[in-house]
């Protein structure tokens, strides 16, 4: 039995498939042939699908941000290895926050939307900051977003003032380190359709923290940095549950993540208190 004083680590992160005989990335679709409700089984725990036009895969949760990571790049390892049965040496994994999709992996020869390739998840996400829940958006355009939710879980995360308490700490903790870190042109694209600040699943064991993009997945060492960050956090919302720390950096925060403000970010770095060493370390990555 796990120490129920230590953190969960879960996710599904979502990458986009590339097709190195048409040189650009395209629809997981018609290559995986399933979806969330059929998904491959990679073994050991893990599973894969198409979601939307995306790869999607879950990984079995971990209880240490090092183990966190390794599961993370376990994942991946498995889910080439299950492309290279499909069809050897074509495909591969890219980690693109947002990208414009060709027409044709989005609609059939007649021109007509493909169902899966226009589907949004309708489970509800929420605002930490509004206290409500996002509206769900329909897809206006080919452009698609790769994320990567981290599932957190503890006994101590279960009042829904607990979990949205930890989204802030997560967002200054974890999201505002991650908007000086991320170099990828096409985050704020994401940004008008995913992961603003504040969003998140509420879970039985925790929270959903759908901030980050898939950018993070581009190096093992941004991995291993999201679970030790976030356990700083954890430990801030433990010691000051009224979250004084945060007073007044609401809106330096959710400017930060919305807008990739780096100065915001880095007043809302300092101010808090996250552990340079833990920012060196994603920055240095």
């Amino acid at each position: 039995m796990k120490n129920m004083t230590m953190l969960s680590f879960g996710g599904d992160p979502e990458v986009h498939l590339f097709d190195k005989k048409l040189g650009r990335i395209v629809s997981a679709i018609p290559v995986l042939k399933c979806d969330k409700h059929n998904p491959v089984d990679l073994g050991e725990g893990y599973k894969c699908y198409a979601d939307n036009v995306l790869v999607e895969f879950t990984i079995p949760v971990s209880y240490s941000p090092f183990s966190f990571m390794n599961n993370v790049l376990r994942g991946v390892e498995l889910i080439r290895k299950h492309l290279e049965k499909i069809e050897p040496d074509r495909y591969d994994l890219r980690c693109v926050a947002a990208y414009e999709y060709a027409n044709e992996d989005l609609h059939d020869e007649k021109g007509n939307k493909l169902e899966q390739a226009w589907k949004i998840g309708c489970d509800p996400t929420f605002d930490a900051y509004a206290r409500a829940m996002n509206p769900i958006r329909e897809f206006d355009s080919n452009l698609r977003t790769g994320s990567f939710h981290v599932h957190v879980g503890h006994p101590d995360l279960i009042a829904i003032e607990a979990k949205e308490r930890m989204i802030h700490l997560m967002d200054a903790f974890v999201g505002c380190p991650f908007v000086l870190a991320d170099n990828d042109p096409s985050t704020l694209k994401r940004r008008q359709y995913y992961g603003r600040a504040g969003e998140f699943r509420v879970t039985d064991y925790g929270v959903e923290y759908r901030v980050l993009s898939n950018f993070c997945m581009r190096k093992a060492s941004h991995i291993e940095s999201i679970g030790k960050l976030t356990n700083a956090a954890f430990s801030v919302l433990k010691f000051h549950g009224n979250e004084s720390i945060l007073k007044g950096l609401s809106n330096e925060i959710q400017k930060a993540i919305n807008t990739g403000d780096r100065s915001s970010a880095e007043k809302v770095i300092k101010e808090v208190g996250v552990p340079i060493s833990f920012v060196n370390d994603i920055l240095a990555g």
